[in-house]
């Protein structure tokens, strides 16, 4: 079955890839609509066959964020709470849209009041359960990037501090063209979304990432 996807989250992931975004539907005149399920956009997450799902580098390389992407889907695969999960057969780009508030409004989530239920960084897993999504598209009220040392080779990690409907998060970030381009840019943080994933479990703990930085034009 062929689909159609914005891509808003473009991640490294085990020196591979992990693309995801919101499922469209191309109008008669040409134009796109998204598809929701209930009230929320409906989000796809390729995944290969590989231990992590990870997509392969080569497959993948000349997609970005806000790119339209057409996907060969073999099966859905839902894992746990990551429902949106497809096997698929081959991916290309198709098109992309223009980094507009006007468009990006269309995709973000007015739904859920806290990121994955929870104000914090992480959601255990013994109630991971009680959550069905693992991913969403956000516009912050503010935000700031932090660098913070993680590793006893001072190895500095970016993290994103944002405030989103009254909560203040603390989120590391793991967009793949962002990483690429800071510094250079890091003035830039105003007048942005951001796509924020759950990942898999890590000593009994599920974390926030933010998968995609989107820094909107008007």
């Amino acid at each position: 079955m062929k689909a159609r996807f914005v891509c808003l989250a473009n991640s490294r992931k085990y020196n591979e890839r992990c693309i995801a975004g919101i499922e469209l539907r191309e109008k008669s005149d040409g134009n796109y609509a998204v598809i929701k399920d209930g009230e929320i956009p409906k989000w796809i997450r390729p995944v290969s066959t590989c231990d992590h799902g990870e997509v392969p580098e080569s497959q993948v390389s000349g997609i970005s964020i806000c790119d339209i992407v057409e996907i060969e889907i073999k099966n859905t695969c839902p894992n746990s709470f990551q429902t949106e999960n497809v096997h698929y057969s081959s991916l290309k780009k198709v098109g992309s849209i223009a980094l507009k508030n006007s468009n990006l409004n269309h995709f973000a989530d007015k739904i859920h009041p806290k990121i994955f239920g929870n104000k914090g960084r992480a959601v255990c897993r013994d109630v991971i359960d009680d959550i069905d999504y693992s991913l969403m598209l956000l516009k912050p009220d503010s935000f700031e990037i932090k660098e913070q040392e993680y590793d006893e080779q001072d190895d500095i990690q970016l993290r994103g501090v944002f405030d989103y409907k009254g909560f203040k998060y603390n989120l590391p970030i793991t967009d793949l063209s962002f990483l690429e381009r800071y510094p250079k840019n890091n003035t830039l943080l105003s007048n942005l979304f951001l796509t924020i994933s759950l990942g898999g479990e890590f000593r009994g703990w599920h974390y926030k990432l933010i998968a995609g930085i989107i820094i909107t034009k008007e």
